[in-house]
């Protein structure tokens, strides 16, 4: 039975989704800063480890073949929005791949037979625990890049204020150059108006 359904195509799907879980792309932004959908990602992911648990705990004799198959088409788009936010970011894929997942895997749960409703406690349990410590890494990660953040714009307003102290006792140097170059000037004129003088009255 676990050899017929690990082996189905819809299941290496579901396996490439939850490959995709620890992707950077799904810990930034705008995932940080919008609860609805960092929701939709849980969602998304959480139906897929349960999708997995189902391919590998049911019977293959109680499941439906055309079933596994729309299962198959549901997560190959799924697959798609995912790949598609982690390369451009847009947040619309994501709300897609949760759509996806309401109206197309939900509801085609009962491809995997009558005891459909009896994932072990275990494994419920452990599913959730998954998600939890999924969504703990994604708050230890934000709260580092904050932290680091911090860090680089305070070592660059250091740096501005050195380059800046810099920048004024040159401007300072210069002004004091051009004085001393103009006295420098202004007494060479004096002393050749004097020289001047001097050999024209003789």
């Amino acid at each position: 039975m676990a050899t017929a359904l690990t082996a189905h195509p819809a299941r290496t799907i579901v396996a490439s989704i939850l490959d995709l879980k620890g992707a950077p792309a799904f810990a930034e932004e705008p995932m940080l800063s919008n609860a609805p959908y960092a929701a939709m990602r849980d969602k998304v992911f959480l139906v897929a480890e349960t999708v997995a648990a189902l391919f590998d705990q049911s019977p293959a004799e109680l499941t439906s073949a055309p079933g596994l198959s729309q299962l198959q088409t549901g997560f190959q788009q799924i697959l798609a929005e995912l790949n598609a936010f982690i390369s451009n970011k847009n947040a619309g894929h994501i709300a897609n791949a949760s759509n996806y997942v309401e109206q197309q895997i939900l509801s085609l749960l009962w491809a995997f037979g009558p005891k459909i409703d009896t994932l072990s406690p275990e494994t419920v349990v452990r599913l959730f625990q998954q998600q939890a410590e999924f969504s703990r890494q994604t708050i230890a990660e934000v709260s580092a890049q904050r932290d680091a953040l911090g860090i680089t714009l305070t070592d660059l307003k250091i740096a501005a204020e050195a380059q800046q102290s810099k920048f004024d006792a040159l401007s300072e140097r210069v002004a004091q150059e051009r004085a001393e170059a103009a006295a420098a000037v202004a007494k060479l004129d004096q002393q050749f108006a004097q020289n001047e003088s001097a050999r024209l009255t003789v």
